[in-house]
């Protein structure tokens, strides 16, 4: 499916026109984002849901529009102006020195964390059925090796500062106990994911 699709489909009439329209930027992204992005719109479309979409480009659209960090102006402008984003995956340009559009936007509104859920369904078999598999993986995003600050030492030795702060590390795991106090968990584990 095209982003010129996703354009079009991206502003349903309101199942339930007396409800007032939530604005929301949308970015259909890049790869299978606008595949899942336009699932995601029927999913909304047939819950009923009344939003009023600004679609917005941000990934390879505005890598390749000369945009350095892959997020235009207007992007930014509709995401403060909303405070929603609906985003699909985006690329991050390789072999170029180009910075994740991912991470410039997960940096510039503080998204320092993601929640990841993996839950067993009931009447779903996959090859992990009947384990009672049930967690919520707390990510940190922004810190660590994200923090992206790097540079060539000579013309064959690039180096990457690894970034840790206190206030980033206490933040991701309140985070952690939040979301396992809320969801009435008796347990949290800490990992790393050291090859990011």
């Amino acid at each position: 499916m095209t982003e010129t699709s996703v354009a079009e489909q991206a502003a349903p009439a309101p199942s339930h026109p007396t409800s007032i329209p939530v604005p929301v930027t949308l970015l259909p992204g890049d790869g299978i984002g606008p595949d899942v992005i336009n699932a995601t719109l029927r999913v909304l479309d047939a819950a009923g849901a009344s939003i009023a979409w600004d679609r917005c480009v941000a990934g390879r659209e505005a890598f390749s529009a000369g945009v350095v960090t892959g997020v235009p102006d207007e992007t930014l402008a509709s995401v403060n102006r909303t405070g929603i984003i609906l985003k699909g995956p985006l690329e991050t340009p390789i072999g170029f020195g180009g910075k994740s559009a991912n991470v410039t936007l997960r940096k510039l509104f503080e998204v320092y964390g993601n929640l990841r859920p993996a839950r067993e369904l009931p009447g779903v078999t996959t090859p992990f059925s009947g384990r009672g598999i049930d967690l919520i993986v707390v990510r940190e995003n922004v810190e660590d090796l994200y923090a992206g600050i790097e540079h060539m030492q000579t013309p064959n030795t690039a180096q990457c500062l690894k970034l840790m702060t206190r206030t980033g590390c206490e933040k991701i795991v309140r985070l952690a106990f939040e979301v396992a106090r809320a969801e009435g968990r008796t347990s949290v584990h800490c990992a790393t994911k050291a090859n990011i």
